[in-house]
């Protein structure tokens, strides 16, 4: 079995075949989502529970499933609950018009995760294939780059996935930055829509915080990043399209970018055109575009 590094804080895709997955012993079906019938559950107070990271999966599968029938194509959520990596996967089966989202369990069970963390997590490898340009060839297929896919989790996957909540009453028992305030206010008057960019940007600081742990616990001869937060964000400006991962703050900005994005998540990103559907920078830098870490307008 070879391997390639995709996802959230060095997600490995095993190359896995149609074959491979149903050789695996999957014991309930519920329309285009299957996942494995638990054998343990978090240890107490230490990541979600089995129940939360079933629902989650399912919260996702209801709001893209519809999506992707349009396209002609099913879509596949499987959680391999008694798995102790901490990965999530995501790829196209030609031969069945399948797009499967594999997670491992040591991803719902690790001590930082949230719901709403775990909801952008499952956004960003849906974006690998709605999100649009930028995009690169992987595996043999066109995919949206990772910067990309972070993007599309807030500017339009999270929208779509809390858009039942009452998001308002949610985000009142929360401590808020004020940063996050002042941006959502900025970009949404609509009560629920700016509780929702709250909502989601309080979410991508624990993605960030979460790859940052992974590279110090998994990668020791790696930088050590410092802890990422709303108002310090990274100056980088590259030179070129980085489709690669970039750092947990880059990240951090990407996801805020999005979730302050005011461009509505019914518009849909293009592969051909990366301005459609996006905030766009102008002849200064705009916060809610692609941070310049790692896009290059």
């Amino acid at each position: 079995m070879s391997y390639k590094i995709v996802l959230l804080f060095l997600f490995i895709l095993p190359q896995l075949t149609k074959a491979d997955f149903l050789s695996r012993e999957f014991l309930q079906e519920r329309k285009s989502f299957f996942h494995l019938i638990p054998k343990t559950n978090s240890p107490k107070g230490v990541g979600l529970s089995y129940k939360k990271h079933i629902k989650t999966l399912e919260r996702v599968a209801d709001a893209y499933e519809p999506i992707f029938v349009e396209k002609k194509l099913s879509l596949t959520l499987r959680g391999l609950w008694d798995e102790k990596k901490v990965q999530a996967t995501s790829f196209l089966l030609k031969e069945t018009a399948e797009f499967v989202v594999v997670v491992y369990g040591g991803l719902p069970k690790h001590p930082l995760i949230t719901e709403d963390a775990y909801v952008l997590i499952l956004c960003h490898e849906i974006g690998h294939h709605l999100g649009g340009a930028p995009s690169n060839l992987k595996r043999g297929q066109i995919a949206a780059s990772e910067g990309q896919a972070d993007y599309f989790a807030t500017t339009k996957c999270a929208r779509k996935v809390f858009a039942k909540d009452n998001n308002y009453h949610l985000m009142s028992q929360k401590t808020i930055p004020e940063i996050v305030k002042k941006r959502c206010k900025k970009s949404f008057n609509e009560r629920e829509a700016y509780a929702i960019c709250i909502r989601s940007s309080l979410a991508a600081k624990v993605v960030a915080d979460l790859a940052r742990a992974w590279i110090k616990e998994n990668r020791p001869q790696a930088p050590r990043f410092s802890e990422p937060f709303h108002h310090t964000p990274n100056k980088t400006v590259v030179s070129a399209t980085e489709h690669g991962y970039t750092s947990p703050q880059c990240r951090l900005d990407t996801y805020f970018a999005g979730a302050t994005c005011e461009v509505s998540h019914k518009k849909n990103f293009s592969y051909k055109d990366p301005d459609i559907g996006a905030c766009l920078h102008g002849y200064e830098p705009n916060k809610r575009a692609r941070p310049l870490c790692w896009y290059k307008p």
